[in-house]
Parts: structure tokens; C-alpha cells; sequence
């Protein structure tokens, strides 16, 4: 569901990782919510290409206020790092266990989960604050590096 609006992007000068299945949406943080929580399915924004298919919109799964990483104060920075740290790892972690199987469907999910985790730089990371005041990361363009 659309939550709050991040960002509207342009992918010039980036690459995308994986197959375009591998980069939806719905697979990636389906997988990662089954598997490890709402949480850590909340890192990935929503892209929702604009009218025309130009632009991508991004949308972060939670409903509160956004803002770019590198635009934090500096303690919201560190903590915001740690989170998203943390989450990442135990991401990369999953994706290593679907990785061991001798399954193909979880050999392809855990490329897709490793992609997933993977942006073109920080200034596609985000902050949303929630009513509770804590900062969940925010993840757009990710499956994507820079050219």
C-alpha cells in the first residue's frame, strides 16, 4: 500500500541488478516479510512509474515523515545506519540460507534478495519517522547500481 510519497526518480545512469521479475516489487518484499518481518519488508520503497513511464515514484510502505538520510542531523544519520545496518544483514543472511538449497525457486529469490539490498548511493536512502518516533530506512532505487 502507497504510504508516503519519497521521491520521483529517473533511472538515467543506473543499471539494474537481476531480472526485471527479480526487481518486483511485490516478490522481493513478500519474500522478506514472510520470512523476516514487517520490518525488514518496509525497507524497500514502492516504485510506481509516473503516466508516462519516464519517471519512477517511490513510496515508502510506512506512513509518516520522510526525509533524505544525508539530510539527518547527525545522531538521526548513525542510528538510521545501525537500522538499516542490521537489517540489511539479517536480509543478506536469508538470502545466503535460500542460496544453500538445492531448490532453483530459492537460488533466484536469494539473487533477488541480494540485489535488493543494493543501491547506487546514499542519497537513495530515506528516513521515515512514524508516530512512534523511530526511524525506519527506506530503500529507493534499490536492486540498482550506478552505470
Amino acid at each position: 500500500m502507497f504510504e508516503t510519497l519519497l521521491v520521483t526518480t529517473s533511472s538515467e545512469g543506473l543499471q539494474p541488478l537481476g531480472s526485471a521479475p527479480q526487481r518486483s516489487f511485490e516478490l522481493v518484499s513478500n519474500t522478506v516479510k514472510n520470512r523476516l518481518g514487517a520490518k525488514h519488508s518496509s525497507l524497500f520503497a514502492e516504485p510506481v512509474a509516473t503516466e508516462h513511464g519516464e519517471m519512477i515514484d517511490w513510496y515508502a510502505p510506512v506512513a509518516g515523515s520522510a526525509v533524505q538520510m544525508q539530510e539527518l542531523p547527525e545522531a538521526d544519520q548513525k542510528g538510521l545506519r545501525e537500522r538499516l545496518g542490521a537489517l540489511v544483514a539479517d536480509i543478506q543472511a536469508e538470502a545466503e540460507k535460500l542460496g544453500q538449497s538445492t531448490d532453483l525457486h530459492d537460488q533466484r529469490l536469494s539473487e533477488a534478495l541480494i540485489n535488493a539490498v543494493e543501491v547506487p548511493d546514499t542519497s537513495m536512502i530515506y528516513g521515515v519517522r512514524g508516530e512512534d518516533g523511530e526511524l525506519q530506512p527506506v530503500l529507493v532505487h534499490w536492486a540498482w547500481v550506478k552505470d
